[in-house]
């Protein structure tokens, strides 16, 4: 049995057909990113999520009272509440609402030089860091 062009052409064709006509038709299907690719569109409580790894890590050195009863505040620098984040340290803002990669707290958590003292943050806590600072770093 002899396949014309044309019967070759329509068993090529017909499954691209109902393929693309499945999809909406050419050019009309959004492209879809991996699972991994997937930008993280949440809104970051800073009170849920941000207190707490700042507590965990990083007030024994910024805001944090030991025995003695003196908080301790290496470069002015209060760890314990929002408004204290958003007031910054004696460098000025550690914090720029909806630019992390401005944001010095990021920057030094990323950079690996903060904590000095303890294990170095998550790579997960670091990511809710940066999201909650580039949704404008909100009081939530």
């Amino acid at each position: 049995m002899l396949i014309t062009r044309y019967e070759l052409l329509s068993v090529i064709a017909l499954p691209l057909g109902i393929g693309v006509t499945l999809q909406g038709g050419a050019g009309t299907a959004a492209p879809v990113a991996p699972d991994h690719v997937a930008a993280r569109v949440l809104d970051v409580s800073f009170a849920d999520e941000v207190a707490p790894i700042l507590d965990a890590n990083c007030i024994q050195c910024h805001g944090g009272a030991p025995e003695d009863g003196d908080v301790v505040l290496e470069a002015s620098l209060n760890l314990t509440s929002y408004e204290s984040v958003m007031a910054g340290s004696e460098f000025g803002s550690v914090v720029e609402p909806g630019d992390p990669d401005d944001s010095m707290l990021l920057v030094l958590v990323e950079d690996g030089d903060m904590p000095e003292e303890g294990d170095p943050l998550s790579p997960e806590d670091i990511e809710l860091i940066r999201t909650w600072i580039a949704e404008g770093a909100k009081n939530n």
